[in-house]
């Protein structure tokens, strides 16, 4: 390498960083965090300085092979979004009942729940139009039949965090960062 290479990659550094911290560097960060908190449903509960697990669930103790926020089908988890902007991520769930999850609250019982519980009931219990419901129903049914009779106006959701500030994720982004920064001070990355 000559002296007018040298001299031409370090008047390149300067751009180079700038287009890092602009595009690289943020694009790489929004994988970094989707993935991180796509990695806390895998471990039942928010990491931020160690893990912190969620409560178990009552479909938990009735033998569900679920964890807490899980399902067969992982929408709540697969629909964690990451966008990269300019020097900035945001990590967004557009799910209505994402927020409800990650921050805990009461939701209303309204009519159509109810409705909702009495149709779980009929198909768990796998009794047709028509048909008598049975004396002994299975143990979900009797959870689904217990909703859908309940005086309570309203039912307590306990927070289960998934997003949020995480002390790992810094420490992930950080080092992403240092070593992009470092490609570049190396001279490695030669666009």
């Amino acid at each position: 390498m000559n002296a007018k290479q040298i001299a031409d990659i370090i008047a390149r550094a300067p751009q180079q960083v700038e287009q890092a911290m602009r595009t690289d560097i943020p694009r790489k960060a929004a994988v970094l965090a989707k993935n991180h908190f796509r990695q806390n449903f895998r471990n039942g509960g928010f990491t931020n300085g160690g893990l912190h697990p969620w409560k178990k669930t009552r479909r938990q103790d009735a033998g569900s092979p679920y964890k807490p926020l899980t399902s067969a089908t992982d929408n709540l988890m697969r629909s964690i979004d990451a966008v990269a902007m300019p020097g900035a991520v945001m990590v967004t769930n557009p799910r209505p009942y994402a927020l409800i999850h990650n921050e805990g609250g009461n939701i209303g019982i309204t009519p159509k729940m109810r409705r909702y519980a009495w149709h779980m009931v009929y198909s768990l219990a796998k009794v047709k139009k028509g048909e008598k419901m049975p004396k002994e129903l299975p143990p979900m049914a009797q959870a689904w039949r217990a909703l859908a009779l309940t005086r309570k106006t309203a039912i307590h959701i306990p927070r289960r965090q998934f997003i949020g500030p995480s002390h790992e994720l810094n420490v992930k982004i950080q080092k992403m960062i240092l070593n992009a920064l470092m490609e570049i001070g190396n001279g490695i990355d030669t666009r």
